[in-house]
C-alpha cells in the first residue's frame, strides 16, 4: 500500500480540523479545495506536507474557480486548464491524490453560471483525460491517482 494511505477511512473537507484527529491518535483524510485558474504561464502550487508528513492522507480538488468562474473552464480553455493542473501538481509536494472539478452537474458550477456552458459527460471526459495527463507527465507525478469529480446528486 503506498505510504500516502492513512490506516482509517474518515476524514474532512478543507484544513482545520486535524487536532481533532489527533487528539484521538487517528489519522484519516483531508481533503483541500483549491481555485487554480487556467493559466498554463501559473507556476505556483501549494504545500501539503504538514499534512502528510503528520500521517493524514491528503486529497486536493483542483477547480478552474467557484460559481459562474466554473467548476472547469469553458471547453475552449481545458488544454490551458490541464497544463495548469499539472504545473500546480508538480509545485505542490505532500499530495498525489487530485480530483478534478466538483458538481460539474450543478448550473452554477457551470463556467458562465446557470445560462453558461453545460458541462456534458463528453465534455468533462475529454478536460478529465488532458488533466490526468499533465498530472501524470509531472517528475514525482507519474503514479498519482487522478480522479473524477462528484456529481450533485440531487440535481439535473
Amino acid at each position: 500500500m503506498p505510504d500516502f494511505y492513512p490506516s482509517h477511512i474518515f476524514g474532512m473537507h478543507d484544513r482545520g480540523a486535524e487536532h481533532l484527529q489527533r487528539q484521538k491518535n487517528r489519522r484519516g483524510w483531508v481533503l483541500v479545495t483549491e481555485g487554480i485558474g487556467a493559466d498554463p504561464n501559473n507556476y505556483s502550487g501549494s504545500n501539503y506536507t504538514d499534512l502528510a508528513s503528520q500521517g493524514f492522507g491528503v486529497i486536493v480538488r483542483l477547480n478552474n474557480g467557484y460559481g459562474s468562474a466554473g467548476t472547469i473552464p469553458h471547453s475552449s480553455q481545458y488544454d490551458a486548464f490541464a497544463v495548469r493542473c499539472g504545473n500546480f501538481a508538480a509545485a505542490s509536494p505532500g499530495c498525489h491524490i487530485w480530483i478534478i472539478g466538483n458538481e460539474m452537474n450543478l448550473a452554477a458550477e457551470r463556467p458562465g453560471g446557470p445560462q453558461g456552458q453545460a458541462i456534458t459527460p463528453q465534455l468533462y471526459a475529454s478536460c478529465f483525460r488532458k488533466c490526468r495527463a499533465q498530472i501524470r507527465s509531472r517528475q514525482g507525478h507519474g503514479e498519482d491517482q487522478v480522479v473524477v469529480g462528484a456529481v450533485g446528486p440531487w440535481n439535473i
